[in-house]
């Protein structure tokens, strides 16, 4: 569906993939400049093989949830 309706040429597994290998190994505070310089489609060049239109959410998720386990 991903395919049909937005043209992805990437699985939704892979994307997940891509964008968990960016995240790991940066922390809270590599992040958070990120997130907070990074637009949405800046969000999506920044992480290669990923091209969810969402990643910036994603990537915004997973470091509240860095920074809620702390």
């Amino acid at each position: 569906m991903m395919a049909e309706k937005a043209g992805s040429t990437v699985t939704i597994d892979a994307n997940f993939d891509a964008i968990q290998a960016y995240c790991v190994g940066k922390t809270v505070s590599e992040l958070e400049s990120t997130v907070n310089s990074t637009d949405a489609n800046g969000m999506i060049d920044a992480i290669s093989g990923a091209t969810l239109a969402d990643s910036y959410g994603y990537v915004s998720a997973i470091l509240e949830a860095a920074k809620a386990a702390k």
